[in-house]
């Protein structure tokens, strides 16, 4: 047999890699040719508003309209996260942006299929970054957006739900509306000082004792009891989280509260 060249290996491998190049970057000359610029987008918005189509209700004219909103963001935000993460923010936009047409049944809903996308994405991070500015992570949007079934990181789970516990503090400066939170994350001792700052020293002296004794820890569940009686579910689950019946408080924030993401 001829001998070997390496020297013929190497070069055929850069000629591939050259052709390889060649071709992305056909492709990628093809693809911003083919694309709208974002001057023709907001052309094509106005000139929809002011027209009528043929076969197409005013209601059907906003929906698209909402569809083209949705792609103009969308490729200005698709920089840095992967595929999957696109997919996602195009179902969170098309969301946000058909809200006006809840009334006549076309408002877009974020379903499993979406949260799959979020599911799978390397990108969680820049999703929740993308979706909510840090004033706004409240539950209630967060639990919006499915994070509860897709969020799988647990340092992300962990940053996401201290900026949750802050946040639902300063909405109406009431410690009972993040006290599960900062109980979950193992902060005792800055709920405590929340209630101490609120003036319930009641509360405040409370939180001082050690939970890991059975004494504490029955008293926080005849707690848990009474807030449940009273319909607070998630505090309720805090007092349950404090006495170590973590069962308990699944099945309150589950049945009761019926906040399964949770």
């Amino acid at each position: 047999p001829a001998p070997v060249s390496f020297a013929s290996a190497d070069m055929d491998k850069q000629n591939e890699k050259e052709e390889e190049e060649k071709k992305k970057e056909k492709e990628e000359s093809a693809s911003e040719r083919d694309s709208l610029t974002d001057e023709q987008i907001a052309r094509l918005d106005e000139i929809l508003e002011l027209v009528s189509v043929i076969g197409l209700s005013a209601t059907d004219l906003t929906y698209l309209r909402a569809v083209i909103k949705t792609f103009k963001t969308i490729r200005r935000l698709k920089e840095g996260i992967d595929m999957c993460a696109v997919r996602f923010l195009t179902a969170v936009l098309l969301f946000r942006n058909t809200k006006d047409l809840a009334e006549s049944g076309y408002q877009y809903t974020l379903s499993s299929e979406d949260f799959a996308w979020a599911l799978h994405s390397d990108s969680q991070e820049a999703i929740l970054r993308l979706c909510l500015p840090e004033e706004e992570f409240l539950w209630e949007n967060l639990q919006a957006l499915g994070v509860g079934f897709w969020m799988t990181k647990p340092a992300i789970v962990r940053t996401t739900a201290e900026m949750i516990a802050k946040q639902e503090y300063l909405k109406n400066k009431q410690p009972e509306e993040c006290a599960l939170w900062y109980v979950a994350l193992g902060k005792k001792a800055v709920l405590q000082s929340l209630f101490k700052s609120c003036g319930n020293a009641k509360v405040s002296k409370t939180l001082e004792n050690d939970f890991s004794q059975e004494k504490w820890a029955s008293a926080a569940i005849r707690t848990a009891y009474a807030l449940l009686g009273r319909q607070q579910y998630h505090y309720a689950a805090s007092f349950l989280l404090l006495g170590s019946d973590q069962k308990s408080a699944l099945n309150i924030l589950i049945r009761n509260a019926n906040d399964c993401q949770l």
